[in-house]
């Protein structure tokens, strides 16, 4: 079933939005930073228990509702365990967009003790599947991301992604769009982008602003630049406030649930 959402009215907006400008400028020259191949990933298990002091402040359980799913289905086929060569295209489409909201978790935690991020945060308590993948706010704005694995490229056509992984009648970008304004809606923040975050070699550009949207802007990322991307702030764009920073990781501990 498709994504239902209208314009939100936001109450409390956090005041960390402007205008995207046509290009980022960088707050300070910080390096690409791609997933450690060995690191383990070090994501909090439940909504109270940040990470260590020298990562971002990270809560929920990235990928683990669609291993979940993975298992699931595995079970009602009879497979005693998940072999991604056996397994049906499904079940290894849920285990690679598992993989990448993993990879784009552990990127995230680069990013620092200024910035805190929600994984797997519900838009709509009876459609898990309507899920943000990662909600990332730090002192250059608030962001809702996706991060997918399609295992194929993708490009951008008319404002949406196409490409030979992508499902019949799949809408990435509006689908990211519509469970953004229904978070935003419920909670009243208002989001300065949305990204859809993909593997370095599913696109030709590290970026690429998709559209601007009355919004806020939705971006095209590659994951290694991702953290370039998310600490880098939009033209016009003053820097938040300690205090305002605060309130807001405050208002949105007390609104986030997880899926």
């Amino acid at each position: 079933m498709a994504d239902t959402s209208t314009s939100p009215t936001p109450t409390k907006a956090i005041p960390i939005v402007a205008p995207i400008a046509s290009l980022l400028t960088p707050i300070a020259s910080v390096p690409a930073v791609a997933p450690p191949a060995t690191t383990p990933l070090a994501i909090a298990s439940t909504a109270t228990t940040p990470l260590a002091i020298t990562s971002a402040l990270s809560f929920g359980r990235p990928g683990h509702w669609l291993r979940t799913q993975s298992d699931d289905r595995a079970r009602r086929l009879g497979m005693a365990s998940i072999d991604p060569d056996a397994a049906s295209r499904v079940i290894r489409r849920l285990l690679n967009t598992a993989t990448a909201a993993e990879n784009v978790a552990r990127t995230l935690e680069t990013l620092g003790r200024s910035y805190t991020v929600w994984h797997d945060v519900t838009t709509n308590t009876a459609h898990p599947d309507r899920k943000l993948d990662h909600i990332v706010l730090g002192p250059t704005g608030l962001y809702a991301l996706r991060s997918h694995d399609w295992g194929a490229a993708v490009r951008l056509s008319k404002g949406e992604l196409h490409g030979e992984g992508l499902g019949r009648g799949e809408k990435p970008i509006r689908a990211l769009s519509r469970r953004a304004r229904a978070f935003a809606r419920d909670t009243g923040v208002r989001f300065s982008a949305l990204m859809i975050v993909v593997p370095d070699d599913a696109v030709t550009a590290p970026l690429t602003v998709v559209r601007r949207g009355r919004m806020c802007p939705t971006l095209l990322v590659r994951r290694s630049w991702l953290p370039d991307v998310v600490k880098s702030r939009m033209s016009g764009v003053s820097l938040t406030a300690p205090d305002a920073l605060a309130d807001a990781r405050t208002h949105l501990q007390e609104t986030v649930h997880f899926v």
